[in-house]
């Protein structure tokens, strides 16, 4: 997905009671073009939609005509549909399953997914079934998502992650940023890692300072973490106008590198790692 196009839905969807962050969705977007620039296709299945907030960006993911999105959940159906139709107007092919996912099988849902967001239960079993659920859903080259990862609420997660990775030996986990991990089959990890670690394509898709990136083994693969430095989270003020500073591009202006160099400088004085 354009990256314009990603941010203006997600502008649009502010309104919607979720959770769903900025940055989380550029990354949903440069998953989809990664996918799409590679000739993978396929459907898109959401686990926990709740009012549709994260379910319009990934609506808007789809192919027209050639691609279905699917969705699960126990939340507000009328709320949820009404704002599915207030941005597709009844053109998206969405199938709804209204029910826990835990009663839900590949056979019910099919296997043609490119695209598997979980966001539901968050207790260790709940989130190993979506999982499983997920793993046995997707294509050859397709993505698994997931909510709160190491999230220190939701502990099961984490165990449910380490879980599926330590039963699962062909899965790994690549990518974990903005609450977010995405989990693929190791043998064609090399497909979406290629483009994670170009650094053109991160300011394309503005995932810029003050994130940063690193690399860390992580159940026998190497997993990308985007960050934010501890002594940046110390001056929201900054941090705010850097990062409007290269989503702008006014980095590429010469006569505006001295404000950069000047707010590097107060950051590495006066904040502590």
């Amino acid at each position: 997905m354009n990256p314009k196009e990603a941010l203006k839905i997600t502008d649009k969807s502010r309104r919607i009671q979720g959770w769903f962050s900025t940055e989380a969705a550029m990354l949903f977007a440069w998953f989809d073009e990664i996918q799409k620039s590679n000739g993978i296709e396929g459907d898109i299945f959401e686990i926990g939609v709740h009012h549709g907030k994260s379910a319009v960006l990934l609506g808007a993911m789809v192919k027209p005509q050639k691609e279905n999105v699917s969705s699960s959940g126990l939340g507000d159906r009328q709320i949820f549909e009404k704002n599915m139709n207030l941005f597709f107007h009844d053109k998206l092919k969405l199938q709804i399953f209204a029910k826990s996912s835990k009663n839900l099988n590949p056979q019910e849902i099919g296997n043609n997914y490119r695209f598997f967001h979980i966001d539901g239960g968050h207790d260790e079993d709940e989130a190993l079934n979506d999982l499983k659920l997920a793993a046995n859903s997707i294509i050859e080259k397709g993505v698994i998502v997931i909510d709160d990862p190491f999230r220190s609420e939701w502990p099961g997660v984490s165990e449910a992650i380490i879980h599926f990775l330590d039963s699962n030996k062909n899965f790994c986990a690549i990518v974990v940023g903005f609450n977010k991990m995405f989990i693929v089959r190791c043998d064609i990890a090399h497909i979406y890692l290629s483009e994670i670690e170009n650094t053109d394509q991160r300011q394309t898709f503005q995932i810029v300072y003050p994130w940063r990136i690193k690399e860390l083994p992580f159940m026998g693969y190497s997993l990308r973490i985007f960050y934010m430095q501890s002594k940046i989270l110390k001056m929201p003020p900054l941090t705010r106008i850097l990062n409007l500073y290269y989503k702008r591009g006014w980095h590429k202006n010469p006569l505006l590198k001295p404000l950069e160099s000047f707010a590097k400088s107060i950051s590495h004085k006066n904040m502590l790692i």
